[in-house]
């Protein structure tokens, strides 16, 4: 891994494996969900067309979110790329047009954020002219105020920001409900790994309550990843 291709632009998929996830994730049962959301965003990101690496904490370097994040953006501009379009893995509702608005809108003048609903993100799009490691191993990773001091960040280096629109983020079983009571479509693989979690507790969400006694068969989904 890690060897230059000759392209301009990469996307990070900058996620915990399932087993990671689930000790710092306070979701019951959640090995499948975490595993089918890293594979539905891998599917996403490689539709783009573009170079996309995968780093999960065994070839992440640091000893904060910050650390290794930054380490890992560090790394790939030295290997050559000029742009690095990170994600996540806990935004389901994240499309393929996501990443490619970003990768029309960034350039050296423009910082890309995707802001979530809790106020991190769970996507930025960076130039290699706009990063300083040093100042990114200070912002605040993984709080409901990184999208905000991504946004200062850029301001304060003479950036424009580009603002995606604003999805939910997956982190507690509480995220799950608010999920499935939004979402149009969604794989049969993402949905069957929610009702994994959510069938055991009663619910009051109708829409839920809907989904868990639909007959085995007949989920009015996709089977397949979601439609980009």
């Amino acid at each position: 891994m890690g060897a230059f291709t000759g392209n301009n632009t990469l996307v990070l998929v900058f996620a915990r494996s399932a087993q990671a996830e689930m000790e710092h994730k306070p979701i019951a049962q959640g090995a499948s969900l975490f595993d089918t959301l890293t594979e539905q965003t891998l599917k996403t990101a490689q539709k783009t067309g573009l170079d996309v690496v995968h780093l999960n904490e065994t070839l992440q370097v640091g000893a904060t979110f910050g650390e290794k994040f930054t380490n890992a953006l560090e790394r790939f501009f030295a290997l050559g790329y000029q742009q690095i379009i990170a994600v996540g893995n806990d935004a389901p509702e994240l499309k393929k047009h996501h990443i490619l608005t970003a990768l029309k809108r960034l350039d050296k003048k423009n910082m890309v954020v995707g802001p979530d609903k809790d106020g991190g993100c769970y996507l930025l799009g960076i130039h290699a002219e706009q990063f300083c490691a040093a100042k990114f191993r200070q912002l605040p990773w993984q709080t409901a105020r990184t999208a905000t001091a991504l946004m200062r960040l850029a301001s304060e280096q003479g950036s424009a920001v580009v603002q995606l629109a604003r999805l939910l983020d997956i982190n507690t079983t509480k995220d799950l409900y608010r999920y499935v009571s939004v979402v149009k479509k969604a794989s049969g693989q993402l949905l069957a790994a929610i009702l994994l979690i959510l069938r055991p507790k009663p619910s009051r969400n109708p829409y839920v309550e809907q989904l868990v006694t639909i007959p085995h068969g007949s989920i009015p989904f996709n089977k397949g990843s979601p439609r980009m």
